[in-house]
């Protein structure tokens, strides 16, 4: 849907209230018509873009209702997929231990259902998480697992693992191994921005593990370099840190109070954006929110007074009013002598005698193929011979 498809381009270009509300529109749509399959892919969507303004809370939220979606069509390998993106959320909020645990349900139910890419990327992405949580036996083994199945598979990850496994080899004291590893990649097209960052940013911290201050001061200052072309802000604070963090290492004061400066200063300027973007997204998710009541209630209406199939194509805008039927019956009925019945009995006992009356007409109707349209007070509406199934 076109909807989407702007949401999305939004979101690749940091525009996240309005990737937001076009995204949240499109859940509305696919919502009200029951579309399980369109409500998990872009409830997903609407997790990774709360998960890039580090809305956590909110993109559980929306990963949690996409797996639901997915598991009430029975779609078990896009259901891990999600487990493994809830895993992923827990682990950058910092609570490792029930990343873990969601991670390996993930790749429980990646087992159950067979080898697929998204499972291997599951294991890279627990090889990440125990390379946090300073686990790097396990952390090198399911990262170096996921690389030889993506490999063959030419998966977008690879490049990712490779410098995962990289930085996790300097740090677990095989920075030698990791130098090999970079040669690698350096054969490797990067066009992106990011990936050029990530790969220096490897080469630096490589270079840190082997003594070679150097070296390591001229990659931080490249990676520097890329974050400020391309604008990338929180990058550039990033460069700043470990170039105050190398200075220190150097024994070069003027270079870390110089990089510590520049390094506060923008890390201020990213929180403040960071605040706003929130209260940006805070804001249209309150608009989103009334909007949505209003359309539960505009709903309520209209399944309340029309057939539901009627109701469902008003709802998904098609049109309600050029239909032909060549023969019809239409019936009315009302209870004789209601009002005078309802004289002699309580305001309980009148409901329990409609709901009687008009429980029973719906029984018959349900058999022989009858809709019925509504009912107002005592009196009851149905049609035959429009071929629509009793709401």
């Amino acid at each position: 849907m076109e909807l989407v498809k702007k949401g999305m381009a939004h979101a690749e270009r940091g525009e996240f209230p309005e990737a937001l509300e076009l995204l949240q529109r499109a859940l509305t749509m696919y919502t009200d018509v029951q579309d399980d399959k369109n409500i998990a892919e872009v409830s997903s969507g609407i997790a990774i873009v709360y998960a890039n303004t580090s809305s956590y809370p909110e993109s559980l939220q929306f990963f949690e209702h996409a797996k639901e979606a997915y598991e009430r069509i029975g779609d078990l390998k896009q259901t891990a997929a999600m487990l493994s993106s809830i895993a992923g959320v827990h682990s950058e909020s910092g609570d490792f231990a029930r990343s873990h645990q969601l991670m390996q349900q993930a790749l429980d139910l990646f087992d159950e259902v067979g080898e697929s890419a998204a499972k291997w990327v599951a294991v890279g992405n627990l090889g990440i998480l125990c390379a946090k949580e300073k686990n790097f036996d396990d952390a090198l083994q399911h990262l170096r697992m996921a690389i030889d199945k993506l490999v063959p598979l030419k998966h977008h990850n690879v490049f990712w693992f490779k410098t995962e496994l990289g930085l996790t080899l300097a740090e677990s004291g095989s920075a030698e191994v990791a130098r090999l590893l970079i040669d690698e990649l350096d054969q490797t097209p990067l066009d992106q921005p990011i990936e050029q960052i990530a790969l220096s940013n490897l080469k630096a911290n490589v270079e840190q593990a082997l003594n070679d201050l150097d070296s390591a001061l001229l990659s931080f200052q490249n990676s520097l370099h890329i974050a400020q072309t391309h604008g990338m802000l929180s990058r550039v604070a990033d460069a700043h840190l470990c170039l105050r963090d190398l200075a220190l290492q150097r024994n070069d004061f003027a270079a870390y109070v110089e990089h510590n400066n520049e390094f506060m200063r923008i890390e201020a300027e990213v929180r403040g954006k960071e605040t706003s973007l929130k209260l940006a997204m805070h804001a249209k998710e309150k608009e989103l929110s009334a909007e949505r009541g209003e359309r539960e209630r505009e709903r309520a209406l209209l399944y309340g007074a029309l057939p539901k199939h009627i109701a469902d194509r008003m709802i998904r805008g098609d049109s309600v009013s050029g239909d032909h039927f060549d023969e019809t019956s239409v019936l009315f009925l009302d209870v004789v002598g209601f009002t005078t019945i309802s004289d002699t009995l309580s305001p309980t006992e009148t409901v329990q005698l409609l709901e009687s009356v008009f429980g029973e007409l719906d029984r018959v109707c349900g058999q022989n193929n009858i809709t019925k349209i509504k009912t107002i007070g005592d009196s009851y509406m149905a049609v035959a011979g429009v071929d629509a199934p009793l709401i």
